[in-house]
């Protein structure tokens, strides 16, 4: 398990040169604002809580994509052992909440963004663990210097759990980020994951940028650019396939002829960009589309990071064939 050596550590019980007053279990000087604010924070705020039903829903999905989508036995056995800690963080929050002479459950849909996340690939799985499981990281980091001593003696445990959390999501982009298309995969999908989910674009209008770039959501159901629009998913699986094959044409090419090294990278890019855009095809409504380009009343088509690419690689197709080869 990975070591937390990034961090100062510090006794989360020693309140050495501190004025703070360390409250314990049934603490009859304990105020009840403290108590209040105690219960606030774990029961209402905190999502980790056994006794919340809610939570048991969460822990079942990041469950079951783990294990779903993990690429070997090894990740399966690291997505085990995950979920074996978050039950035990929900187990241990309980208890505290139990300690305050407080009833730990609560029926009460977990209101986080975050944890309402759809994950539908490894990519999702590995960014999930990476950047929010590094969220609760912090939180135990907080929670040491926490003046109720239940909290306080978990809370070097639970930063130790988080750290071996996020580290193993970033383990895995890591590995993932290999090879080329894994590469390009793991690039595209955080730049949609981060759209959709972190700037909660899905709820909200056009985001203005500048006075000729916007941010807005659309689900293109056809090819780059709009063209090609298929409502029916047998429609987006024939794109999808179809998008498949030329990816393939591109890689025999690419081995068998011997290309430039401009060529070679262009190859690359329109080989990523039709992949992801062929994989959001399969596990989401239509390609998402973010980028809104205009100026003097002209709207460009709205297009996404493997648009970018795509185009990309194909100009230097052409540069390379126009001006270097000839």
């Amino acid at each position: 398990m990975p070591k937390t050596e990034e961090f100062e550590r510090k006794n989360p019980m020693d309140t050495r040169g501190s004025s703070l007053r360390m409250f314990k279990k049934d603490d009859p000087e304990m105020p009840p604002e403290f108590r209040e604010f105690m219960i606030k924070l774990l029961k209402y705020a905190h999502v980790e809580n056994n006794a919340n039903p809610h939570y048991k829903v969460l822990l079942a999905n990041i469950a079951y994509a783990g294990l779903r989508f993990a690429p070997d036995g090894r990740a399966m056995t690291i997505e085990a052992e995950i979920i074996k800690q978050e039950v035990n963080h929900g187990q241990i929050v309980a208890k505290i909440i139990k300690s305050l002479g407080e009833d730990p459950f609560i029926d009460k849909e977990i209101g986080q963004y975050a944890f309402r996340i759809p994950l539908e690939s490894w990519i999702d799985v590995s960014w999930f663990h990476g950047l929010i499981d590094r969220v609760g990281l912090y939180v135990g980091i907080e929670w040491m210097g926490s003046t109720y001593e239940p909290l306080a003696e978990v809370s070097d445990q639970l930063e130790k759990d988080e750290f071996f959390h996020a580290s193993a999501g970033m383990g895995y982009i890591k590995q993932a980020v290999r090879t080329a298309d894994g590469k390009k995969e793991a690039q595209d999908q955080l730049h949609k994951w981060w759209m959709l989910n972190i700037t909660g674009i899905t709820l909200r209008d056009r985001i203005e940028v500048t006075s000729f770039f916007d941010l807005v959501l659309v689900w293109n159901k056809g090819i780059s650019y709009g063209l090609f629009q298929q409502e029916s998913f047998v429609g987006r699986l024939v794109l999808a396939s179809f998008s498949f094959f030329a990816v393939v044409a591109l890689a025999v090419w690419l081995a068998r002829a011997e290309q430039t090294r401009l060529t070679a990278i262009a190859i690359g890019l329109v080989m990523g960009g039709g992949l992801c855009n062929s994989f959001d095809r399969l596990i989401r409504p239509g390609v998402a589309d973010f980028f809104a380009l205009h100026a003097f009343g002209f709207h460009w088509y709205i297009f996404n990071v493997a648009d970018i690419a795509i185009v990309a690689g194909v100009a230097a197709l052409l540069y390379d064939a126009i001006f270097v080869r000839s």
